[in-house]
């Protein structure tokens, strides 16, 4: 059963809050070569607390471990 993070007896609706992250731009277009994807679970909230809230993420967990510099 889906329940808000912030209390357990809040009612729903309840809103799960997912950041996907993809590799894009001319490097990445080459053939063969394989855009990296990563999908980030944040939260599950009520709709009162997703209204009065503020979802924040950072950008280093946002990027995939794989990509090398």
């Amino acid at each position: 059963m889906k329940r808000c993070h912030i209390s357990r007896r809040h009612k729903a609706p309840f809103y799960t809050i997912v950041i996907c992250t993809r590799e894009v731009g001319r490097g990445s277009r080459q053939p063969g070569y394989r855009r990296s994807v990563q999908t980030k679970f944040l939260t599950t909230l009520c709709r009162e607390c997703l209204a009065a809230g503020e979802v924040r993420a950072e950008g280093k967990d946002l990027i995939p471990c794989a990509i090398k510099e």
